[in-house]
Order: C-alpha cells, then sequence, then structure tokens
C-alpha cells in the first residue's frame, strides 16, 4: 500500500460517514445522483476470479433465483440497502465489489451499486449482462437450475 493511501482511505470513509450522519443516507436514494459504477464484461470477471483478485460478488437477483443460479462464491443481497450489508461488504473498502443480477438491465442491482460507492466503496461494479450474460460466455454457476435460453 502507497504512503499516503491509508489516510486517503480513511479521509472518504470520515466523509461518508459525515454526509451519511447529517441526513446524506438512510432513507434517501441517491442512485439518481451518484455514478453506479463501471461495468465489467463477464470475461474481465473471470481473469479476476483467476487472478484470485480479492472479491465480494453481491447477487442481487430474487433468493429463489439466487438458489437456483449464482456466480460461485457470491454472497445473496437480494434487496437489501447497502447499510444492511455490513456482514458481507468488505472491511477495506479499497477491496473491489461486484453487483450483478440476472440480466444486467438497471434498476435491480444497479441502485445497490450506488449505494456501496455512495458509502465510500470506490471500487464497485455491476456485471455486465448479469448472470445470463456470464452463463452466455460458458462460465460456471452454482444452483440447481438447469438454464434455458428465452424461447428455447
Amino acid at each position: 500500500m502507497g504512503a499516503g493511501a491509508l489516510p486517503r482511505a480513511a479521509m472518504t470513509l470520515a466523509l461518508a460517514g459525515a454526509i451519511w450522519a447529517c441526513g446524506g443516507g438512510g432513507g434517501s436514494d441517491h442512485s439518481d445522483k451518484t455514478p453506479r459504477g463501471p461495468g465489467i464484461p463477464p470475461d474481465s470477471l473471470q481473469a479476476w476470479i483467476q487472478d484470485e483478485r480479492d472479491l465480494v460478488l453481491l447477487d442481487t437477483q430474487p433468493e429463489s433465483l439466487f438458489t437456483a443460479g449464482h456466480l460461485p462464491g457470491a454472497v445473496w443481497a437480494g434487496d437489501k440497502k447497502a447499510d444492511a450489508l455490513g456482514a458481507v461488504l468488505p472491511r477495506d473498502p479499497m477491496l473491489t465489489v461486484v453487483v450483478y443480477n440476472r440480466d444486467g438491465v438497471p434498476p435491480e442491482g444497479h441502485d445497490l451499486a450506488a449505494e456501496i460507492l455512495w458509502i465510500g466503496f470506490p471500487r464497485v461494479y455491476w456485471l455486465q449482462g448479469g448472470l445470463e450474460g456470464w452463463r452466455a460466455r460458458g462460465y460456471d454457476v452454482d444452483g440447481s437450475r438447469v438454464f434455458s435460453t428465452p424461447g428455447g
């Protein structure tokens, strides 16, 4: 970690906490004002996983769909708000968080990514194409569901 990295991270968290305490968090919906983070293609995410990069994968599908199929190692976030995910978000805000839904189409998952950015995690991505895009590339999925393409 570089010489100024820790103080900068601490300042980011302190600022996020101050905004939160002053009413800038909680019940407010900042998703319309905060970037949702960049999208990451399935191939790039697979490369990160193969490189054993420290990641938190958050699945925002309904619980029944999560149980039926999800990215290996993913944690079910459902429709929770970022402040309710304290147990699954990394303690180090500089670690990478990837949020995904079934098909990559907003708002499901994108709003959560925006909230996580808002509370001070600068490395938040959403998976382009969602779980469907992941599967279309032939990557592994945990769960019991047999997937088929629409109409097929």
